[in-house]
């Protein structure tokens, strides 16, 4: 038997995710929306949980990353890895048919 997995990126645990870190502070709705819709063609693979990652990073301030980051992050790409890690434990579900 053949299983197939199913992964899904929840849009509205991604918005309390980006509300309860103070993300997103610096980009109005439609760059907004549009990450969302970004967000809603995951399908388990990394490119997506990147480019949604690093549009977060974009349009948020400087203080709310540090503070996400505990202040221990020295790069861009370490604070985009955290913030992609988050989304995918707290946003991602996975099932298999």
């Amino acid at each position: 038997m053949m299983y197939k997995q199913i992964c899904d990126l929840d849009t509205d645990k991604l918005r309390n995710f980006c509300i309860k870190n103070n993300f997103y502070t610096q980009g109005d709705c439609v760059a907004y929306g549009n990450m969302f819709e970004v967000a809603r063609k995951y399908q388990g693979g990394i490119e997506i949980l990147e480019m949604v990652a690093e549009d977060i990073y974009e349009h948020s301030s400087v203080d709310s990353l540090d503070a996400f980051c505990c202040y221990s992050c020295d790069s861009k790409k370490e604070m985009v890895s955290n913030i992609m890690g988050e989304i995918y434990r707290l946003c991602v579900s996975v099932w298999f048919e």
